[in-house]
């Protein structure tokens, strides 16, 4: 592990600071992209999404008459997106990145109240079954899978 003096980190806090503050920027415009997809849904219940910060993340939490639970889970310093595993900690896979512009769009995109944009799924064409991925590595053929998935319902639509 290489030494930081300390002028070179009093030099990069700032570029710190600025992730950090996009970071929770985008958290909330993601809070926004949920609710309105609830209201678009024609619900009329009040339902609310917020943020709570912790040490590591930013905790999107789900406000439905009282009743809390976690929506997602956000690296304060990477901006990484993860579904949630329980009230306290995230699952392990990264399912967006909210620094990353493609991704923060994609993620915008897909949102929905529900969280189902933040599992990951496999679809396979010969059995017509979904089933689960738990490697980073397929992600590439997920995504091109997905794609052509999509395609093809948009075209019967």
């Amino acid at each position: 592990m290489t030494k930081t003096s300390f002028a070179d980190y009093v030099a990069t806090q700032d570029a710190r600071n600025t992730i950090e503050l996009n970071v929770r920027k985008y958290c909330l415009m993601l809070c926004d992209c949920l609710l309105q997809d609830f209201y678009k849904k024609g619900s009329t219940q009040d339902y609310k999404f917020f943020i709570e910060s912790g040490r590591k993340y930013h905790k999107i939490v789900m406000d439905a008459n009282g009743s809390k639970s976690v929506h997602a889970f956000v690296d304060k310093k990477t901006g990484e997106v993860y579904k949630p595993a329980s009230f306290k900690a995230p699952a392990k896979i990264v399912r967006y990145n909210l620094l990353m512009i493609e991704s923060r769009e994609q993620c915008y995109q897909r949102a929905d109240w529900a969280g189902s944009y933040l599992y990951m799924l496999q679809f396979n064409f010969t059995s017509t079954n979904f089933t689960s991925i738990h490697h980073n590595d397929k992600s590439q053929k997920l995504e091109s899978i997905l794609q052509s998935l999509l395609q093809r319902i948009e075209g019967k639509c």
